[in-house]
Order: structure tokens, then sequence, then C-alpha cells
């Protein structure tokens, strides 16, 4: 008898797990399938052409080595490239963050190679 009430509590917890289980993990709570912020497209917009604007000043002014300027203009083409592909259909908080990220570290490369 104890045998069955085991094995008929391990079928009972297993059934009623089964369907949590199968459900995404995210569902939307840690905000990776939500939109992104309102002014999220024109925030990474403009975060584009001031990360340009750095980069032909500091070329300008010799900061920056020509080759060191190339590679980074072509990095924030590719940016721009993903940016205008994600924003077709809105951006997702997930591709805002990505977006931000790349950013982020064209920005502290270009910093990085003017210290040099």
């Amino acid at each position: 008898m104890r045998k069955f009430l085991i094995s008929a509590a391990l079928v009972t917890a297993t059934a009623i797990s089964a369907p949590a289980s199968a459900q995404p993990w995210d569902q939307g709570r840690h905000g990776w399938s939500q939109p992104a912020p309102r002014n999220a497209e024109r925030q990474i917009h403009r975060d584009i052409e001031r990360l340009e604007e750095r980069i032909l000043r500091a070329q300008d002014r010799r900061r920056l080595h020509p080759r060191d300027a190339v590679q980074l203009r072509r990095e924030v083409n590719h940016i721009r490239q993903l940016f205008f592909r994600y924003s077709r259909n809105g951006l997702s908080h997930r591709q805002f963050v990505e977006l931000r990220q790349r950013i982020d570290q064209a920005e502290e490369r270009l910093r990085w190679l003017q210290r040099r």
C-alpha cells in the first residue's frame, strides 16, 4: 500500500509540473520580450551620430591613427545596420540592450585608442 501511495504521489507531482515546465522561461518578467523604452530609437540614433562625430574629431586632432579610425567607423556602420534592421518592427528591450552595449564598447575602444 505504501509503495502505491508513493508512486501515486510521484505521478501527481509529475503531472502538475509538466505544464509549468512547458512554459517559456522569460514570460516577460525579465523584460526581454518587452518593448524598449519609449525614446529608445531616438536615443540609439543620437548615440551613433555622436560616436561618429567623436571619431572624426579625434582624427582631425590627430589623436587617432587613420587606420584605427577606419576600424572604428566600420564598427559604427555595423551598429547602424543592426539598428536599422532591429528598428523595422520596433526595438525590443533585448535589442536595445545589445545596441547599447555595442555602442558602449565602441566608445570605450575610442577612449583607449586616444590614450595610446
